[in-house]
């Protein structure tokens, strides 16, 4: 899968997402390749471009652990509870060093899913994360 590929399966799940849950789920996201340790952006959506690429290693910060596990394949994703405001809340793997970040500016994780219409939203997520595995972006 291209770049444009994935950009266009991203849009169509986070609508899908937010039509679900009845309101952003995520304000933002970005396709980004973790190469090099500044990261290339390939995509991005949200409310703050010039401050995403300003605060973007700060912001990876909370999903840093849990991207550099060995064992992700494409289609692996994680959440993580406690990232506030700008920083990301969840990820996706795309391809070799290639990701999928996704944030809510506002809200965290924790406020996202107290809500029951995330069960209804979280189902495009996986959806979106089982694409992947089955056709990694290669660029």
């Amino acid at each position: 899968m291209t770049i444009a590929q994935a950009t266009e399966l991203v849009n169509k799940a986070v609508t899908r997402m937010n039509e679900a849950y009845g309101r952003p789920v995520f304000d933002e996201w970005a396709i980004v390749d973790l190469t090099t340790i500044q990261g290339q952006i390939f995509e991005y959506s949200g409310p703050r471009h010039a401050e995403f690429l300003k605060d973007f290693l700060e912001n990876l910060v909370p999903l840093r652990q849990e991207m550099l596990k060995d064992d992700l394949e494409p289609g692996d994703f994680s959440f993580v509870r406690d990232a506030r405001g700008a920083d990301f809340d969840a990820f996706i793997v795309l391809g070799e060093n290639l990701y999928l970040l996704c944030n809510h500016t506002v809200k965290d994780m924790e406020d996202i899913t107290r809500d029951p219409q995330w069960k209804l939203a979280q189902a495009s997520f996986v959806s979106l994360s089982e694409r992947f595995r089955m056709t990694p972006v290669q660029i």
